[in-house]
């Protein structure tokens, strides 16, 4: 469990380093969004099923990234 935690936040920094400054400001769009808890199981790379599921009810413009993203190819 703890490797898989380290592998999604791994994929997570790797993300957020190869940003550009726009794509920045979107990142940050949609983590100001975020309600202290869930931006600390973002953190913490919790994303078992019943955080993923909160999030995208929660946080539509998040799942509809993350659904782009996935059917570009995208990690």
């Amino acid at each position: 469990d703890i490797e898989s935690k380290i592998n999604s936040a791994g994929k997570v920094q790797d993300r957020w380093i190869g940003l550009s400054d726009e794509e920045w400001d979107k990142e940050l769009d949609i983590i100001k969004e975020l309600k202290a808890e869930e931006f600390l199981d973002f953190i913490k790379a919790d994303f078992g099923l019943s955080n993923m599921i909160k999030l995208a009810t929660h946080h539509p413009k998040l799942a509809v990234r993350q659904l782009f993203n996935l059917v570009k190819g995208k990690n």
